[in-house]
């Protein structure tokens, strides 16, 4: 068994991570599920999304309601904005 990794001044509510997940510093989970080894970049937000076991999302990219990531599927870096910020 691996444990989850949190990363400073990440805040995590209501999630589930899977052994092994890394969420890395600066990132939002709520309501949403991270696969075992998966990683979350730097700088995400995720909000009732799923992500799959061993997939890789690069930071500052958002992931709200009903978004799903693959197992194995690699995000590039803010590959997914919703908000209009840069």
């Amino acid at each position: 068994m691996r444990v989850a990794v949190v990363g400073a001044g990440a805040h995590i509510g209501g999630a589930v991570l899977f052994d092994g997940a890394v969420v890395e510093e600066g990132t939002v989970v709520r309501a949403s599920i991270v696969g075992a080894r998966a990683r979350i970049g730097r700088g995400c937000v995720l909000d009732e999304a799923v992500v799959g076991d061993h997939a890789v999302v690069g930071a500052g990219n958002e992931l709200r309601s009903g978004v799903r990531v693959w197992t194995g599927a690699v995000l590039a870096d803010r590959a997914i904005r919703f908000s209009s910020d840069q």
